[in-house]
């Protein structure tokens, strides 16, 4: 009975062992000359030989690409430490979710040849789709295509009970689930990331081209374009890296959503693609590859702001480092268990990088280096230094007294449950374990300070640099997160309902034994906190930290809604008659007695 917080929760997390991989890193170049791609490949090779040895990543593989030439393509560290085999350019890593470029893209041919109309119901195209809206008054599912491939199809992010596991169910599994799964949002009202709208779609892709969606895709997108050792598989193939984690091989779990996340490719396969993408005259991929997948398709929604997404592609997205002043960006990130990975690039520059790991926690160096080698060959292969944002400057006057009482509450954010607090003339702010200190800018917005022990601040890199603003927007009370890129809904302030109580909910709750969950959360804790309802996912041993507190809402007697960006809509949770079991997201949790 929780949920995986966005981008927020995972820089928290990966805080403290950011700031000390950046302490003693290679200094950037203070200038690059015109076509001095040595300089930028001496600098980054040494900046990621620091940023591997100081995290514990096994190994990590990059390639860049500028119009129709691979300009440098490097390997670090190990695909296998068990065999001491090194990584390189040709090494196969699992994707994870760049997946979903390869599955709009197929769509899209299919939509381009008037076999599936993008702006129907994908019922029409997907009759054995039989979920109901509980925002429609019951009433069948009618979001599109489109508003899968946008992330606007209001959908769970996940069908967890059976997503994972030594081995999985085929796709086609989730359609009698989904039956009595309700959704999330409303079609169309939020961005709400969902990997299961795009295991929809790739069902929908089967349907309509009456093959296999592997086989689908590696017919009509793999193979043109010579991505000779790329596939789509549930489980992890035998010519791909092995996973790693504290430096060690540990299996990779089979992935039943493989038109999600079920990838495997080199980061040279991976140029394949990109140059494609980044050719307008190109020929192997639809049309749309070029044009409607490449533009946003969310203008005008007051709840995105400036978050911007295409099809498949991810835009604009506030706060992801990417390079400012260089024209349009276009970029998605991948991750599993073990694999990280991240393609970013400019198509006005012709310019892009893919970057892949096969180290659990490598994340934010593979988002980091995607960005740092994109900004550095655009300086010296396009005479183009990217801007850097304006940061947060506090002011000197200490917050007003109408400041004061307008913050204090309980928010749902991207980071989980949030709670803002007064302290004499100071306010707080306490989110994912930490407590920080919210001081005031020249436009009564709030930025984030850490002290240590309480007393001493400590530089927090880029959090440092948000600004947080209360805003109303349709109706609601809502935290705006202004970054590098613009601004980004971050979360809302929570009311009471006034509905019953109903049956009490709190308690500890375990993946019923045998089941692939079971080996992936140790137990999910309900509790109370100053009448908030919420809840903690704890993973197993072998898969890290507690996830943060998440808000919980009652819907009626026995159902809730796991909270995310908004503080009403989320994946809902159900409790037993007997009160001895939840249901959630396809997976049935036990109460301990």
């Amino acid at each position: 009975m929780t949920r995986t917080p966005l981008r927020l929760t995972g820089l928290l997390l990966a805080l403290s062992q950011l700031l000390a991989a950046c302490a003693g890193a290679p200094a950037r170049p203070s200038a690059l000359a015109a076509g001095d791609d040595a300089a930028v490949v001496r600098h980054m090779e040494a900046w990621l030989a620091h940023r591997m040895r100081s995290e514990g990543i096994t190994g990590l593989s990059i390639a860049v690409v500028d119009g129709p030439r691979v300009v440098w393509a490097h390997g670090a560290g190990l695909a296998d430490a068990s065999a001491r085999l090194p990584a390189t350019p040709d090494t196969v890593y699992r994707m994870g979710s760049i997946t979903k470029l390869f599955t709009a893209t197929a769509a899209m041919r299919l939509a381009e040849a008037g076999r599936i109309d993008p702006d129907a119901p994908l019922t029409t195209v997907l009759p054995a789709l039989q979920m109901r809206d509980r925002h429609a008054g019951g009433a069948p599912v009618a979001f599109t295509a489109r508003q899968i491939m946008s992330h606007h199809a209001g959908l769970p992010r996940d069908l967890a009970g059976g997503m994972w596991g030594d081995t999985v169910a085929p796709m086609q599994s989730v359609l009698p689930t989904l039956a009595g799964i309700d959704t999330a949002y409303p079609a169309g009202q939020v961005f709400s990331y969902s990997n299961l709208g795009f295991t929809l779609l790739g069902l929908a892709v089967e349907q309509v081209s009456g093959e296999h969606y592997a086989t689908h895709l590696e017919r009509t997108l793999l193979g043109p374009l010579g991505m000779r050792t790329a596939s789509f598989t549930a489980a992890l193939p035998d010519n791909a890296a092995r996973a790693h984690r504290d430096g060690r091989v540990v299996p990779e779990p089979a992935l039943r959503d493989v038109a999600a996340g079920g990838l495997n490719a080199s980061v040279l396969d991976m140029t394949r693609f990109m140059i494609a993408a980044l050719d307008p005259e190109d020929r192997l991929l639809p049309q749309a590859a070029h044009g409607t997948m490449q533009q946003a398709q969310n203008a005008g929604n007051p709840l995105d702001l400036d978050l911007q997404t295409g099809l498949g592609w991810l835009l604009n997205m506030p706060g992801s480092a990417s390079p400012v002043g260089a024209g349009p960006v276009i970029q998605h990130d991948g991750a599993t268990l073990h694999f990280s990975s991240r393609l970013i690039a400019l198509p006005a520059q012709r310019l892009g990088v893919i970057v892949a790991s096969n180290s659990a926690g490598a994340g934010p160096t593979v988002h980091a280096a995607a960005a740092y080698a994109l900004e550095l060959f655009l300086e010296a292969r396009k005479g183009l230094r990217a801007t850097s944002p304006v940061g947060f400057t506090a002011r000197e006057q200490p917050w007003q007294p109408e400041e004061l009482a307008q913050w204090p509450g309980d928010y749902s954010t991207l980071a989980g449950h949030v709670r803002v607090s007064r302290d004499g003339q100071r306010l707080h702010a306490d989110m994912a374990g930490t407590r920080f200190e919210l001081i005031p800018d020249s436009q009564g917005r709030a930025g984030l300070r850490y002290r240590l022990l309480g007393l001493v601040p400590v530089p927090i890199g880029r959090f440092g640099e948000i600004a947080l603003e209360r805003r109303q927007i349709s109706g609601r009370d809502v935290l705006i997160a202004h970054a590098e890129g613009g601004a980004l809904l971050a979360g809302e302030r929570m009311r009471p309902d006034g509905r019953a109580p109903g049956p009490a909910l709190t308690g500890r709750y375990r993946p019923q034994a045998g089941t692939p969950e079971a080996a992936l959360i140790d137990h999910v804790d309900v509790f109370e906190d100053a009448g908030v309802l919420l809840s903690r996912s704890v993973p197993s041993a072998t898969f890290g930290s507690d996830a943060p507190a998440v808000p919980l809402r009652r819907l009626d007697a026995r159902r809730v809604e796991v909270l995310g960006v908004l503080a009403a809509g989320g994946d809902v949770a159900e409790l037993s008659e007997d009160g001895r079991q939840v249901r959630f997201s396809g997976m049935t949790l036990e109460r301990e007695q």
